[in-house]
């Protein structure tokens, strides 16, 4: 039977031969966390390789057995940044809302006493309730003013003759 050899796709074929050099003069790297994570040795050429055989031959590209890159630590510092903004703002929403519960406690609190007293003196609505106030209050500020004119003694005192 007749085999039809299939062709390979080109970086299939770059990746083979750069991971075959790699191999002929390579020496232990300290781990990248791709071998890491595999328990495989860290092997890589010292002179040219920006990648480990792990990597290489898994096709992965991003390889930090020399440590991070500026560009990577970059990401990690912005990674960072949005997540304490985001904590932030968490925060902020946090104490509105907080605020707003204890508003709401309260109005409940005012409500449940002023019901309290509509039902005590026989109201059927708040309303009612609130005219009845509003006539209280209205009785109140008249009893604090006095009915009739000042005595003499204190009508020289507000006409200022005894200045």
């Amino acid at each position: 039977m007749n085999r039809i050899d299939k062709s390979r796709h080109k970086k299939t074929e770059q990746s083979t031969s750069l991971w075959l050099i790699a191999l002929s003069r390579c020496v232990e790297m300290p781990m990248c966390s791709f071998c890491k994570s595999c328990k495989a040795r860290c092997l890589a050429s010292e002179e040219d390789s920006s990648r480990c055989t792990e990597c290489i031959k898994h096709k992965r590209g991003n390889c930090n057995m020399h440590g991070l890159s500026p560009l990577q630590v970059e990401k990690i510092v912005a990674q960072h940044s949005a997540a304490e903004t985001a904590l932030d703002d968490a925060e902020e929403e946090l104490e509105r809302a907080t605020a707003k519960v204890r508003w709401l406690r309260k109005q409940r609190k005012l409500w449940a006493e002023k019901i309290a007293r509509a039902v005590r003196c026989g109201l059927d609505t708040i309303e009612k309730l609130d005219c009845v106030e509003a006539e209280e209050l209205a009785k109140e500020q008249q009893a604090r003013v006095p009915a009739g004119p000042l005595p003499e003694r204190f009508s020289a005192l507000v006409s200022g003759e005894l200045f």
